[in-house]
């Protein structure tokens, strides 16, 4: 699966993508994605880790295969379902979420740093 990938992905493209200001915006979704479960958990009375883990990480991770390897790696695979149906669900609307944020960045009037001499 990793070689057939590769072979679709743009890598001069993925690596002009990896800035500091889109791994923050990534950064910033993961975390309002496993927050936010945890404190509706506990206000449900829920257990907060396991809605963190089903709710906010298989959210955001890389579809079907990221969340077998994200309630593997927790050791709760037994919320295998809830996996699967939030990173079918809530994982469409965080992608388009984050790509409206991403659209939006760099703000307008902004000028990007393109060499070591550049100014902001």
């Amino acid at each position: 699966m990793v070689g057939v990938g590769i072979i679709y992905i743009h890598l001069d493209e993925f690596i002009k993508a990896l800035n500091p200001e889109a791994l923050f915006i990534s950064f910033l979704f993961v975390l309002g994605a496993t927050v936010g479960p945890m404190l509706f958990a506990k206000m449900f009375k829920f257990n907060a880790v396991e809605s963190a883990v089903s709710a906010g990480l298989c959210m955001t991770a890389q579809g079907g295969s990221g969340a077998i390897a994200v309630l593997g790696a927790s050791e709760r695979m037994n919320l295998m379902p809830f996996g699967q149906i939030t990173c079918r669900i809530a994982g469409s609307m965080i992608l388009i979420f984050a790509a409206i944020a991403f659209a939006q960045w760099p703000p307008e009037g902004n000028e990007i740093v393109t060499n070591l001499g550049g100014v902001l």
